[in-house]
């Protein structure tokens, strides 16, 4: 938790230690697991990473070099944690936003919008009964 509320006010230090791509490597190594503490650290390393992105451009940046969409659908798809789905939706939708191309077709290329309405529609149907 120390590291989600400080990394943000110390930016250029979080990026010489190439923070960005050790906690997207983290959380892509763990994004599998359903031992509960490596979820609560996966959903850790997701805020930072959010926390970071909203911070500067460069992190956004490296998370695009890094194909961090891969990291995010696989998350996605395998968590059955509500919050860290919601977190990780709004990591895939900012790294689109502002005419991302890149990370647009990163997302197309790998079926992310079907997954991502698939779970919503399940979500939906789930609600209604």
């Amino acid at each position: 938790m120390f590291l989600a509320e400080n990394a943000p006010k110390m930016m250029g230090e979080w990026l010489r230690i190439q923070g960005t791509v050790r906690f997207l490597d983290i959380a892509h190594k763990y994004s599998r697991s359903q031992v509960p503490e490596h979820k609560q650290m996966v959903y850790s390393c997701l805020l930072l990473l959010n926390r970071c992105m909203m911070q500067s451009n460069e992190v956004r940046g490296i998370l695009e070099q890094e194909n961090a969409i891969e990291t995010f659908l696989t998350q996605f798809e395998c968590t059955d944690e509500e919050d860290t789905r919601m977190l990780v939706a709004r990591l895939i939708s900012i790294l689109c936003s502002e005419g991302n191309e890149i990370c647009q077709a990163q997302l197309r290329e790998q079926q992310g919008i079907g997954l991502l309405i698939g779970v919503v529609g399940t979500y939906a149907e789930h609600r209604r009964r």
